[in-house]
């Protein structure tokens, strides 16, 4: 297609601020395109194999997305946040042709489907990558952070509609956890008519969050919203020592924690009334602090503890024996890799688990005494490590050696390791298949999610030990998932949002219902 360039469409309701810069026509694609891989052998041989329910496309690569109700909000390193207000749509039409089709097709997608060019859509643009977007605890607010290091805070679009519902099941965790909490679960009614609405897609704008001056910039590693409270944003920057707690309704922070190495990693988690921020460092350890954002104070830990033998698992003869040996890391590659990159708490026992290198550490939140270690599970980085919310004695880690590990950690012993192939029950026989697990993600129990950097996704059922599903989604990198799931007549629909270094972002649905 050949369509003429449009003017931008922004968000109206926005302040002006020198991050927020003129808005003009671009020169975005009016087509799709791979990011200039015609001719890339690998780029053609992937293609053959995508399919998606929608594909959205822009003339950057895609860096983050996350969806909230009928919207989908893309980031992209043009500098631009783009939404979307038609998921809903989406969702009723794929679960109309599941029911219509006598098929046992799951997902019904095309290579052919829907594209849409993000120009087309409102946005807003910004002076820098928008690198992460994210809602506050009960989606009053969006947080969207660039890389700069500054956080613009909107109240949500069209908050109070209440078509769709928050749908508790019993695999939920109870307890706050902002790495490892489960999908965001939606009840749709479809008994409610359909009424004439007035779509408000003017993001109300709240703050703008920066410890930036035109002297001082710091770019942004990392930020969350507080799992309890809805106005708090927790906050860490490169190569800062310190933690950093707003009120987005202020424009300084009202706490900042200093710490003696600099924080890469932070989760809050609760047990019972008794509130924990865990916090990992680029020198590849953690530290519990008890948890008020007024006051945060460091839990003291045994040291004398620590130093006992770290001990190293190492499959034998591919039994679950274990032996433990006294050996250290060797891996020159790694030597300088030492950020934290994941912190996961136990939903029942009060334990955590942190990962940096090819180490995961399993630790005592309430001495911050060092459990295990496990340096053997992983000849690479590892990106996620998470415990089942269920089956409390296992955890499931993933990395860029292209491993995925199911570990008993009470037994000390594998349940499941495999490695992941571009077509995953058939060896690659391109060796310039890209290899490496960069998300992991329990759906539930039972179901685990992860993507290569092959830009593929993957659902795995560690009951039947296979991949049930596998989606072709991108020929370059995925940067980010969102996954949700939602309950459509009598379907247990999976939704699979991506964004990737190929310029596009696709959603995926999967009917998931008769494997859980």
């Amino acid at each position: 297609m050949n369509e003429d360039i449009d003017e931008d469409v922004v968000y109206e309701d926005i302040k002006s601020n020198n991050d927020i810069i003129d808005l003009s026509s671009d020169n975005e694609l009016s087509s799709y395109s791979y990011e200039n891989d015609e001719n890339d052998e690998l780029a053609e041989y992937k293609k053959k194999e995508i399919s998606f329910y929608v594909k959205f496309y822009t003339n950057k690569s895609i860096y983050c997305i996350n969806s909230f109700k009928k919207w989908i909000y893309f980031g992209s390193i043009n500098n631009k946040c783009y939404i979307y207000n038609n998921f809903d749509n989406d969702l009723k039409y794929f679960v109309n042709t599941i029911n219509s089709e006598k098929t046992n097709e799951y997902n019904f997608e095309k290579k052919d489907n829907l594209k849409i060019n993000l120009k087309n859509l409102k946005y807003q643009r910004y002076s820098d990558t928008v690198t992460n977007i994210k809602f506050s605890k009960n989606n009053k607010y969006v947080a969207i952070s660039i890389y700069n290091g500054d956080i613009y805070i909107y109240e949500n679009n069209d908050y109070n509609r209440s078509e769709v519902l928050f749908y508790n099941i019993n695999n939920i965790k109870q307890n706050i956890n902002n790495s490892n909490n489960l999908l965001n679960i939606y009840n749709w009614n479809i008994e409610d008519k359909e009424k004439k609405e007035y779509i408000n897609e003017e993001m109300k704008f709240i703050n703008i969050l920066s410890i930036n001056d035109s002297i001082n910039k710091k770019d942004l590693e990392y930020f969350m919203f507080c799992p309890f409270n809805e106005n708090i944003i927790l906050s860490i920057y490169l190569n800062s020592t310190n933690i950093y707690i707003w009120d987005i309704l202020e424009s300084n922070p009202i706490n900042i924690v200093h710490t003696n190495n600099i924080p890469t990693f932070l989760n809050i988690c609760n047990y019972e009334n008794s509130f924990y921020l865990i916090a990992g460092f680029d020198n590849g350890e953690s530290f519990v602090y008890d948890y008020d954002i007024y006051n945060i104070k460091r839990r003291n830990s045994n040291k004398n503890f620590e130093k006992k033998k770290k001990m190293e698992y190492t499959e034998v003869n591919n039994s679950n024996k274990i032996i433990l040996s006294n050996n250290t890391l060797t891996n020159n590659q790694l030597d300088n890799v030492n950020d934290v990159l994941c912190i996961d708490n136990h939903i029942i026992n009060e334990i955590y688990i942190s990962t940096y290198k090819n180490t995961i550490k399993m630790y005592n939140i309430n001495n911050n005494n060092i459990i295990n270690t496990y340096n053997n599970l992983h000849n690479d980085i590892i990106d996620y490590c998470l415990f089942n919310n269920k089956k409390n004695n296992l955890f499931a880690s993933s990395s860029l050696d292209n491993k995925i590990n199911i570990y008993d950690f009470q037994h000390n012993k594998y349940i499941n390791q495999f490695d992941v192939n571009y077509h995953f029950n058939e060896l690659d026989k391109n060796n310039k298949i890209e290899k490496g697990i960069n998300f992991l993600k329990w759906i539930n129990t039972n179901l685990l999610l992860f993507s290569s950097l092959n830009g593929n996704i993957y659902i795995y059922d560690i009951r039947l030990r296979k991949c049930i599903h596998q989606f072709y989604c991108h020929t370059d990198t995925i940067f980010n998932v969102n996954l949700s799931l939602h309950l459509y007549e009598n379907k247990n629909i999976l939704s699979v949002l991506t964004a990737s270094d190929d310029n596009s972002s696709n959603i995926h649905f999967f009917d998931i219902s008769s494997f859980i």
